[in-house]
């Protein structure tokens, strides 16, 4: 199965009104702040592979991708036998431009072998992948807002953006007040607790309320830090490894070597996420996957990997269609319920199991490369 040719769709998904940031938090001079804005000006790639027998493969990269190392992906793969590349190493840098043109290989595979992805990984360990609710930065008012929606569909947890000095505590009270005591939250301050000191303070003001964890929140390489953290506070701890930023396996064996973590984050390639959670599998420690607020392609690359992933028990990442305006999908992901909260069904069809909308291309495209 030749590879003959690669059609690449750049796109534009904007996010949906006050899903991300309150308005008090969109200062795109802090560099701590993690502008909503961003969401909406910064392009994906959707690749369609096709090959010689008809059979093409969708992938979808992270956003702000370098368009010159797509096209040297591109000029990498166009003459390769699809089923002879391991698709574990393929012949590409790894860069932030890669885990897109894996996801698509893995599309052509199981398609060609009539199976659905999670069939290459090794077989599911689940049907179903438990997901949270999410926001970026938000006022204690707002919170309460996106609270309100959260509950009404149904989610036991919540997943928060966080900078030290934000009002924590005040958040952790409006959660509970919408949601009761029951509803579970994570602090994710992506180290911008700055410090142990702080982590441990903020820890304290959050005591009696039901948090998950507080993930990352202080610099990754302070594995010292996390350790200590561990040991001052109540909260457990995660850490997030997320390939396709520079981070690395060996960083996550250092944490997992210190026991300076309770769960972990795992970001990256599938090869790269399923040797990270097998680490983490060793240390008898549960693992989510995380995400860059994705489309639907990707998602569906994740619901995969989460299937496969044995010890994949906490929710996942997985919120792109409540963010964005448009998954780029003809069948959306189905955000379905029971009593452990709010669950993606893992696609069932051969390959990736999703078929490209190509009514969102015509609405959200900009020019081919």
């Amino acid at each position: 199965m030749k590879i003959t040719h690669i059609d690449v769709h750049r796109v534009v998904a904007p996010v949906r009104p006050g899903t991300v940031h309150s308005a008090a938090y969109h200062d795109t001079t802090d560099p701590s702040a993690w502008s909503g804005v961003d969401f909406d000006q910064q392009y994906k790639f959707i690749y369609e592979v096709h090959t010689n027998e008809g059979i093409v493969g969708l992938g979808e990269s992270y956003r702000g991708i370098d368009e010159r190392l797509v096209q040297a992906n591109c000029k990498a793969l166009i003459g390769q036998n699809a089923m002879k590349l391991n698709w574990r190493a393929l012949p590409l840098p790894y860069n932030r431009a890669y885990d897109g043109f894996e996801c698509a290989v893995l599309d052509l595979m199981g398609k060609k072998l009539g199976v659905p992805v999670y069939q290459l990984l090794g077989g599911a360990c689940r049907d179903k992948v438990q997901v949270d609710f999410w926001c970026g930065r938000q006022s204690p008012e707002d919170l309460r807002t996106r609270m309100q929606q959260a509950v009404q569909l149904g989610y036991h947890g919540i997943k928060m953006k966080y900078c030290w000095g934000d009002p924590h505590r005040e958040r952790a009270m409006a959660v509970e007040a919408v949601g009761g005591k029951d509803f579970a939250m994570i602090f994710d301050p992506n180290m911008r607790c700055h410090t142990a000191a702080n982590a441990v303070k903020m820890a304290h003001d959050l005591d009696g309320f039901n948090v998950t964890c507080l993930e990352d929140p202080i610099p990754r390489w302070n594995i010292e830090g996390f350790r200590l953290l561990r040991q001052k506070i109540q909260i457990p701890i995660a850490f997030h490894t997320h390939l396709p930023y520079g981070q690395t396996l060996a960083e996550m064996f250092a944490c997992v070597k210190q026991d300076a973590a309770d769960f972990y984050n795992l970001s990256g390639s599938v090869a790269g996420v399923l040797q990270m959670a097998a680490l983490a599998q060793a240390a008898g420690c549960p693992v989510w996957h995380g995400s860059e607020v994705d489309l639907g392609i990707l998602e569906a690359a994740y619901l995969h990997t989460c299937a496969a992933m044995p010890n994949c028990t906490l929710p996942s990442d997985l919120f792109g269609e409540l963010i964005r305006v448009d998954d780029f999908i003809t069948q959306p992901h189905e955000f379905r319920r029971d009593k452990d909260g709010v669950y993606l069904r893992v696609p069932q069809g051969t390959g990736l199991g999703v078929e490209l909308d190509r009514q969102s291309l015509a609405r959200f495209t900009g020019d081919p490369l």
